[in-house]
């Protein structure tokens, strides 16, 4: 394709890659949030919360003052999913395989799942793409990405969030 139009694969892959680390920080902070509702605490949530309390240390007080506690859940979404989005560096596999703990899921399951739907190595390969974003992104190199690869790119990523997705409701399920 013409100049600006080879740009629309790579743009594709990263905004692929960008967004399967954003939802997994989202659902993770979800999950979190659900789980404090439940009173079914874990070590994970309680060093997270810690995390949290000392970036933030007035935010207990805060949340006492929100009305009604629909606003205060929310409230809690919002710091727990910004946590994520600043503080953890999860790419990737390890963001993959850091939910999948987080849930209670063995990563070793979550991965066979996604390679059962037609992914060889699927760690190796989400880690080749998470790569790949970052050489784009933060280090300005124009990589090829043609439009198969980024096609193949987004239906990966695709899987990815189907078992993941699965794997959560079910762990919300059990909570």
């Amino acid at each position: 394709p013409p100049g600006p139009y080879r740009e629309l694969p790579r743009g594709a892959v990263v905004f692929a890659i960008g967004a399967l680390d954003s939802y997994l920080a989202e659902l993770s902070a979800e999950f979190l949030v659900a789980k404090l509702e439940s009173k079914s605490s874990s070590s994970e949530v309680r060093e997270v919360l810690k995390k949290i309390r000392s970036e933030l240390p007035t935010l207990a007080l805060e949340l006492c003052l929100i009305e009604p506690k629909s606003d205060r859940i929310q409230k809690m979404k919002d710091v727990v999913v910004d946590h994520f989005h600043k503080n953890v560096s999860n790419h990737g596999s390890k963001a993959v395989s850091s939910i999948a703990s987080l849930i209670g899921s063995r990563p070793p399951d979550i991965w066979a799942s996604i390679e059962a739907k037609g992914h060889t190595r699927p760690v190796v390969e989400l880690e080749k793409w998470t790569d790949i974003r970052h050489r784009i992104v933060h280090q300005g190199k124009a990589e090829t990405v043609r439009r198969q690869h980024a096609r193949d790119a987004i239906a990966f990523i695709n899987d990815i969030v189907e078992v993941v997705d699965a794997a959560t409701l079910k762990a919300l399920t059990e909570l």
